[in-house]
């Protein structure tokens, strides 16, 4: 017997999950970032300790969903079927912004077949772990630019400066 997914808990919620899908597959990923923010903002307790959902950078996301949208696509996911690639996408990006480490049930049956030997869920994973690895390299850029002020990014001091931020990126 399947069990069913549990369905959001509000209806503001289901509303704004249908909308990011809808962001997500046109790839405005600043839209659907700042989307998220203003709806943490309105939470009584907001997820994410001394982020201010106010005041919200989409920086960092808009780098990690790009990864999660672009091509190629990881390695250890590339025998996916093209029909389900799409829906891991949309799922690794909810995933992504609500910041959860396993997809909702409703984001992603439980029988979602991939063509690999691994889960649905483990695919959605590997794109997340994508889209960090380009969050962070993404940083150490925007970082590199601060210390490096108006050098050009091809000056010695800039990719000096993008070595030492890049030493603590995972690869």
């Amino acid at each position: 017997m399947t069990k069913v997914p549990k369905p959001p808990r509000s209806e503001e919620l289901a509303k704004l999950e249908l909308r990011l899908a809808e962001l997500l597959t046109a790839r405005d990923f600043r839209a659907a970032s700042l989307l998220v923010a203003a709806y943490e903002a309105k939470q009584p307790v907001p997820r994410g300790m001394g982020v201010n959902w106010g005041n919200y950078n989409p920086d960092s996301d808009v780098d990690g969903l790009s990864a999660i949208f672009s091509d190629p696509l990881p390695e250890t996911i590339t025998g996916v079927r093209v029909e389900a690639i799409e829906t891991l996408r949309i799922t690794a990006g909810l995933m992504w912004l609500f910041g959860v480490s396993r997809p909702y049930r409703r984001w992603l049956p439980r029988d979602f077949e991939s063509s690999l030997t691994l889960s649905g869920d483990a695919c959605a994973q590997m794109l997340i772990f994508h889209g960090y690895s380009a969050r962070d390299a993404g940083n150490a850029r925007r970082g590199a630019r601060v210390f490096a002020g108006d050098a050009p990014e091809s000056s010695e001091r800039f990719q000096y400066f993008l070595r030492i931020l890049t030493r603590s990126c995972p690869r």
